[in-house]
């Protein structure tokens, strides 16, 4: 089998597994919600606004500072935004594994490592596996 055989059947199973499927299910139920889409369309306003200003050398001001954290309250506060950023970060968790397993074999080092990551870092045994 080609390394390219192989990344399509590795796309294959990304794209067929449990945290994706849980990232776009917990997205579907998040854009049916209208405060969570409140939230969402508040968020991406404000963060263009304070984008701007950053980008422009300026700094935000203590009112918009308590935007900021207002905003992030009712994220995290909302169920649907909620799960669905736990999802995401599950779905990232697995494609940093997956990367890591890639430049482990391209290093040719198969130290488990253990990092910053903790048993994300490591092979499928965990960290007790490492050694």
């Amino acid at each position: 089998m080609t390394v390219l055989e192989k990344a399509k059947e590795l796309a294959q199973a990304i794209a067929e597994c449990d945290e994706l499927k849980e990232v776009r299910a917990a997205e579907t139920r998040m854009t049916l919600d209208p405060d969570a889409q409140d939230i969402l369309r508040e968020f991406q306003i404000k963060q263009r606004e304070f984008y701007n200003i950053q980008v422009n050398g300026g700094e935000l001001t203590e009112e918009q500072k308590r935007d900021v954290e207002r905003i992030e309250n009712r994220m995290s506060q909302n169920e649907y935004i909620r799960k669905f950023v736990g999802a995401q970060e599950r779905f990232e968790a697995l494609l940093n594994s997956v990367n890591m397993i890639i430049a482990q074999a391209i290093s040719g080092n198969s130290g488990c490592g253990c990092g910053d990551n903790g048993a994300a870092d490591c092979c499928d045994s965990g960290c007790s596996g490492c050694n």
